[in-house]
């Protein structure tokens, strides 16, 4: 009453509208100095980023398998559904001619490199002497085809042609009477030059032993028969006038003609005997010589050389026969066969599935705003929609692709994230939801989202001293992290307390 009293005293009168500032401004004094905020320390915290997505469990690996080669399907070594290992063959066409081919080939290679072997090797002593034994065969069997042919040769002229001419022997032979002067003549004068090389001849011959033997007693043999072989061929024309002489019988003309025949008969066989023999002596000489010397280094890269294409020869009939098959690419389940046995396949069409049994992978697409945050090795959890929330799983981010993906209007990037260990109840095709950690760092100074003031893109905080007063102050944020914090970069101490609510401005 007194108070009421006094107001209305001139004294003591107060405007009411000062009345209502006093007020205000106690009120407001009151909010914002109370004692009863909630506060929280600006503090050192672990700080970890973490990114939320979803995404599909798919197979690791998923496959559709198919010949290389057409054919005839021989053979289905595979059931779906069946697991199987790395390398195991599931199907073939028929291989028979490749197989055959590829038997061939490791033929050449082993005959190749039985070649090199000898050829690094040399000639083994046994190998030598038995190359010796030839030569030396060789070099007798020539020496006696020179012996031979003086031997035919003196035989023909004196058992076969000598009977055409009277004192054959003599430096004045007479030639049978068959009408031609003048050829008979020459034949006669042949028959003496015949006889000298005879006689020269068989000189040569007695003296002939194999230590002195040289490539001359065979030039000097073959060209004695040539001259032989040139003298009975006159005769052989000669005789085409005996059937006009009067001085000759039916029967020795006959018998004369018969003979010419068979001396150059003998000669001709003489002649191809002795050539015959020198090639031999020749062949057998270069071997001789060429395993004396042994190998040239040029020999052995020929057969080194020979050696790698017959390798090459093995590899491609490998891969020819290779391509008649379909091997499991790596270990896990058949999906699909189509394909029966007797089927005509067809190259590059595919015939079989699989998918690996090894770890699930889990394929998201992350979207563009969230995709800095993430790097190949991060980790995380995971929940599958067939399990809830309760079970997690742990998985590992193993690829991010490079280029964008639009799913929805909106640019994604695929990423692969890896379950850390096998679990039999993850299923390709699940849904999961997926919680990685971006980055941990240690130390950062923070305090809780909730005391942050944000007007017109400014920061500040409520700051409490010791006494319980407030103070705005400014600041500067950069991250939060998944606990509701927010990183402080500058404004702020550690151990500074804050209004964990304030009022807003």
């Amino acid at each position: 009453m007194k108070f009421i009293a006094l107001l209305k005293k001139k004294a003591v009168y107060i405007p009411l509208s000062i009345v209502i500032l006093i007020i205000a401004g106690i009120s407001l004094y009151s909010v914002i100095n109370k004692t009863d905020y909630e506060t929280d320390q600006a503090e050192l915290r672990v700080f970890s980023d973490e990114v939320s997505v979803t995404g599909r469990v798919v197979a690791a690996n998923d496959v559709e398998l198919a010949f290389e080669t057409g054919g005839r399907a021989t053979s289905i070594l595979a059931t779906v559904g069946a697991r199987v290992s790395k390398g195991k063959a599931l199907a073939y066409v028929n291989s028979a001619d490749l197989y055959a081919s590829l038997l061939d080939q490791q033929a050449r290679l082993l005959s190749a490199r039985v070649q090199l072997a000898e050829a690094q090797r040399g000639t083994r002593p046994t190998e030598l002497a038995n190359i010796k034994n030839d030569f030396d065969r060789a070099e007798d069997n020539l020496e006696i085809e020179i012996r031979d042919s003086f031997a035919v040769s003196d035989d023909v002229l004196r058992s076969k042609i000598d009977a055409l001419f009277e004192n054959p022997t003599s430096a004045y032979p007479n030639m049978i009477s068959f009408g031609n002067g003048s050829r008979s003549q020459k034949l006669e004068e042949e028959r003496v030059d015949i006889g000298y090389l005879l006689k020269g001849w068989k000189k040569k011959i007695d003296s002939l032993t194999s230590p002195d033997f040289d490539d001359t007693d065979r030039i000097e043999a073959d060209a004695n028969l040539k001259k032989m072989r040139d003298f009975l061929d006159h005769l052989a024309i000669a005789s085409s006038y005996f059937e006009d002489a009067s001085g000759i019988t039916a029967a020795e003309r006959e018998s004369y003609i018969a003979n010419i025949s068979s001396g150059r008969a003998s000669i001709n066989a003489a002649i191809s005997s002795l050539n015959t023999s020198y090639q031999t002596y020749l062949q057998s000489k270069e071997a001789f010589d060429l395993s004396s010397e042994g190998s040239t280094p040029e020999e052995i890269m020929r057969a080194e050389a020979t050696v790698k294409s017959a390798e090459a020869g093995v590899y491609q009939a490998q891969a020819a026969l290779a391509r008649t098959s379909i091997v499991a690419p790596f270990d896990g389940i058949i999906t699909k066969i189509d394909l029966r046995v007797g089927e005509q396949v067809s190259s590059g069409v595919p015939v079989i599935g699989m998918i690996s049994n090894a770890n699930f992978e889990i394929e998201s697409f992350i979207p563009e705003a969230d995709i800095a945050k993430v790097k190949v090795g991060d980790i995380g959890t995971t929940t599958l929609d067939a399990y809830g929330d309760t079970v997690p799983f742990g998985v590992i981010v193993t690829a991010i692709d490079l280029s964008e993906t639009e799913v929805e209007g909106v640019s994604t990037y695929k990423t692969i994230l890896q379950f850390v260990s096998y679990d039999e109840r993850i299923r390709s095709g699940m849904t999961a939801n997926i919680d990685l950690v971006s980055e941990i760092r240690q130390g950062v100074l923070s305090i809780p989202q909730t005391s942050v003031i944000t007007i017109s893109g400014k920061k500040s905080v409520l700051v409490m001293d010791a006494s319980g007063k407030t103070v705005s102050r400014d600041i500067r944020t950069r991250s939060l992290d998944n606990s509701g914090n927010i990183e402080v970069i500058e404004g702020l101490s550690v151990g500074e307390t804050v209004v964990t609510n304030p009022p807003k401005k």
